[in-house]
């Protein structure tokens, strides 16, 4: 059956009109969508294959967020704390005109 294009339609042989669907180009740019699809892929393999029951690993993770509160504790202490003396002992003592100027 031979067909002939005419205007987005198709005549037969039987005269008979068939509608052609045209393919609308993809909604999504795959270019730049494949990286952030493939970082939570490879988060998500990465978290379901954690050897949870391990106790090494178990260990390591607690022992981590024990680290992580101690710095914490610590760096409030040692640094903010002092930090905040600091600038109230020089705010007693400059004047906010020097400063602004």
């Amino acid at each position: 059956m031979s067909h002939i294009g005419v205007a987005g339609k198709e005549l037969a042989k039987e005269d008979v009109v068939v509608e052609r669907e045209e393919k609308q180009p993809s909604l999504i740019d795959w270019k730049s969508v494949w990286k952030p699809k493939a970082f939570i892929v490879g988060i998500f393999l990465l978290a379901f294959y954690l050897p949870l029951e391990s106790k090494r690993f178990t260990n390591a993770i607690l022992e981590s967020f024990a680290l992580v509160k101690w710095y914490a504790r610590e760096h409030v202490l040692l640094c903010l704390v002092t930090a905040f003396f600091t600038a109230g002992a020089i705010s007693c003592f400059v004047s906010q005109a020097a400063v602004m100027r």
